[in-house]
């Protein structure tokens, strides 16, 4: 839950910035918007991390994917084979 506050956070940083940084370019201040556009990247790069980080963790939880088990008996078991497929 902390991730998911986190990337939301983050995501109230960048979009101001990016607002901002525009302004800067249409009234030509090009010194300070690239300024911004640089701390506006190092957010995007963070929270890009956090999301990878907070997908991953979900995907765990899912389980999404295959799993193999190999199981070596000493004698066949059908009904432990059946189970298993």
């Amino acid at each position: 839950m902390k991730s998911v506050l986190l990337i939301l956070l983050l995501q109230l940083i960048y979009v101001p910035m990016f607002t901002i940084r525009t302004i800067f370019i249409v009234k030509q201040l090009r010194i300070q918007a690239a300024v911004l556009g640089l701390f506006e990247a190092l957010v995007y790069v963070f929270g890009f991390s956090v999301g990878i980080l907070v997908g991953t963790k979900i995907e765990h939880k899912l389980s999404i994917g295959y799993s193999s088990i190999f199981v070596n008996l000493p004698t066949k078991n059908q009904i432990l084979i059946d189970k298993l497929r």
